[in-house]
């Protein structure tokens, strides 16, 4: 190669004592000397890393990490969280009519859109992504105006889906610790909605028969043990639901393990978990300029109100849905930080 020719010829870079008495040979073979060791070295030095970040679930329950403890946050960064799509999204509705940009249930992104004035490139954190697209309250921003952030799932039904819509943010296939350290819970596994039991003290009598729970046609039966019939059932196509384990990491790991200090818009749809999850977040590290939460009834939204106004946040809207089944209200609530101006909605 020209390159080589040059360096050998002009020999000023090697030793004095080599440059006259040192011929072609001699450099080629001083120069691969050179770069395998360069090689060797990078690679030990890398493996010892990796070596060091790399622990099993048990050790991570057992030694009582921290949530800033950077040893967790590259462990979750490098083997757990999924890195943002560079695909074209995969998206079931299409959205031809560029007019339509529907994702969520309450047309929550047109409120987003009028509090950041069509911001670009903000940021969000999403907690109950589902597929990534279906009541998505992030994927108008993503895909429209630019902003990127993370989705969180812990419903493994749902991760083939969500990995598949090719979304442009960090998603996390598992749950958010109700706690300030991880945690690893079983997690019922279901098709529309998903049961999550930390510890025995939660299991409901009618849950504690897990294995005898069915999907049919998209309807949970459960047969208690003196029940029969499962041959019918298997002939009918349905299929007997199962349990995994899945790892819970405190929201604050997370937002560092996906490089996040600064969130324009924070979504919670944790069935039921919302409150606890909020209590968890040190908001003098970590500044949320908007919340949507979800509570089940008014004691529930009291109590959210009363420790956001702590927080330094107040409710700017509140949406109540009246579910019929069970006459009972499920509320959105969406509140924004004090610093942040408010325009009229």
């Amino acid at each position: 190669m020209v390159i080589q020719r040059v360096l050998i010829s002009n020999r000023s870079w090697l030793p004095r004592r080599h440059r006259k008495r040192c011929g072609d040979p001699f450099c080629l073979c001083l120069l691969h000397s050179l770069l395998l060791t360069s090689i060797i070295l990078c690679t030990i030095f890398w493996i010892k890393h990796e070596t060091s970040n790399k622990f099993t679930l048990d050790e991570i329950l057992s030694s009582g990490f921290t949530a800033e403890d950077v040893r967790l946050i590259n462990y979750i960064r490098l083997t757990e969280m999924w890195p943002p799509s560079h695909q074209p999204y995969n998206l079931t509705n299409k959205h031809n009519d560029t007019n339509i940009n529907i994702y969520s249930q309450h047309f929550i992104e047109y409120m987003l859109e009028a509090l950041f004035d069509e911001k670009k490139n903000g940021v969000f954190v999403e907690a109950g992504a589902f597929d990534g697209e279906v009541s998505s309250n992030t994927l108008h921003l993503e895909k429209n105006y630019g902003w990127r952030g993370l989705l969180i799932e812990p419903g493994i039904d749902y991760h083939a889906a969500l990995k598949s819509k090719h979304r442009k943010s960090h998603i996390y296939p598992g749950c958010i610790s109700l706690n300030k350290y991880s945690m690893k819970i079983d997690f019922l596994e279901e098709s529309f909605s998903s049961h999550v039991f930390s510890g025995s003290s939660l299991f409901d009598d009618d849950y504690t028969t897990w294995s005898s729970r069915w999907l049919c046609k998209n309807e949970v039966v459960i047969l208690l043990p003196y029940h029969v019939g499962t041959h019918s059932l298997r002939a009918a196509g349905c299929r007997q639901l199962g349990r995994h384990s899945v790892m819970c990491y405190p929201l604050y790991t997370l937002l560092l393990a996906a490089n996040i200090d600064n969130i324009d818009f924070l979504s919670l749809d944790t069935a039921g978990s919302d409150y606890s999850i909020i209590q968890t977040i040190p908001f003098d590290k970590v500044y949320i300029k908007s919340l949507l939460v979800a509570v089940e009834n008014i004691e529930d939204r009291e109590r959210m109100d009363s420790y956001m106004i702590d927080a330094g946040y107040h409710r700017v809207v509140l949406i109540a849905e009246y579910n019929v089944t069970d006459e009972t209200h499920d509320r959105d609530v969406l509140y924004v930080h004090n610093n942040i101006t408010i325009p009229i909605l």
